[in-house]
């Protein structure tokens, strides 16, 4: 949970990933939530373990951390300034990727 693409109403997100590589993005705005919450979803390569949201790369903005089993990324969620009449489209850039030698369980930032 965090303002995940760092818009100026500070509003938080929910940043959930799947074992099929499939990241989703919401920003709920009822009780209850719906499918009307979903800002983005986005198919990664490998399967997503862990997520997390943290200032990073020397920058007060906040940046995504996905932890795949042999890999750390960092993303910047981005809104896309294409912007049409049906609504806002975000995207993710990579900004730094790790590779790791061993397959990850888990991750602290």
């Amino acid at each position: 949970i965090g303002n995940a693409d760092n818009s100026a109403d500070g509003l938080e997100k929910i940043i959930v990933g799947s074992l099929q590589g499939i990241l989703r993005i919401y920003c709920p705005r009822t009780k209850g939530g719906g499918h009307e919450d979903l800002m983005m979803e986005f198919q990664t390569e490998a399967p997503i373990l862990g997520l997390d949201i943290g200032h990073l790369v020397g920058s007060s903005e906040e940046y995504l951390i996905i932890l795949h089993p042999r890999k750390v990324v960092v993303c910047s969620v981005n809104v896309d300034t294409k912007t049409q009449d049906t609504g806002t489209f975000y995207s993710i850039s990579q900004i730094y990727h790790h590779k790791l030698e061993r397959t990850a369980c888990n991750m602290c930032i």
